[in-house]
């Protein structure tokens, strides 16, 4: 029996990690290899800009690992996401006081993720990429469940300060348009969709 192939994960998100072994586990050997850049680095007003321009970033870090640790992996995979709120950009808030601003902004509004996702064939070294764009409709955030998201401390690690299958905010979730996954930072679809350009 043949060995699987190599699929390398350029990412540190937990859940980017488990939708990809979710998709790909039968079909390659997984790794993960966490890119080293500094995102704050990168700047863009632009959202899609500035996605593409870290995701890219990320990407290359990774394959000169790749290169470095000498990984003779088949696939390598990349991808960022920053929310977007009354038309301002939001990343990984710096503070619990941020965070609780950024998600009371969202209270009766609406906010959408936008994130890219960047693969790369390696012996062939086409590289493709893709936008997903997602929106977020919420009813009123009352306080006291912004403080128990907060809490259980993984808000501050997720762009725009929000989880989205948090067991107290989704109850304030009015509508969603777009998938959970994509919302997580990572689609399904969309790694389908990469593999067919490839």
């Amino acid at each position: 029996m043949s060995q699987k192939p190599i699929f390398v994960i350029g990412t540190s998100s937990i859940d980017r990690i488990m939708i990809l072994q979710n998709e790909l586990s039968n079909r390659f050997n997984l790794i993960v290899i966490h890119p080293d850049i500094d995102e704050k680095a990168i700047r863009d007003e632009n959202p899609e800009l500035l996605v593409t321009k870290i995701a890219r970033a990320k990407l290359s870090s990774v394959i000169q690992k790749v290169i470095d640790q000498k990984i003779d992996c088949a696939y390598i995979i990349s991808s960022d996401m920053v929310t977007v709120a009354n038309n301002q950009i939001k990343e990984k808030p710096i503070s619990v006081e941020e965070n609780k601003e950024f998600v009371k902004s969202y209270s009766n509004n609406f906010i959408e993720t936008i994130s890219c996702t960047c693969m790369i064939h390696v012996s062939s070294n086409k590289i493709v990429e893709k936008i997903d764009r997602s929106k977020i409709y919420f009813n009123e955030i009352r306080d006291e469940l912004i403080d128990k998201m907060i809490a259980r401390k993984i808000s501050m690690k997720c762009c725009g300060g929000f989880v989205i299958d948090d067991e107290d905010l989704k109850q304030c979730i009015k509508k969603i348009e777009g998938s959970i996954n994509a919302i997580k930072g990572l689609d399904n679809n969309t790694v389908r969709q990469l593999f067919d350009q490839l």
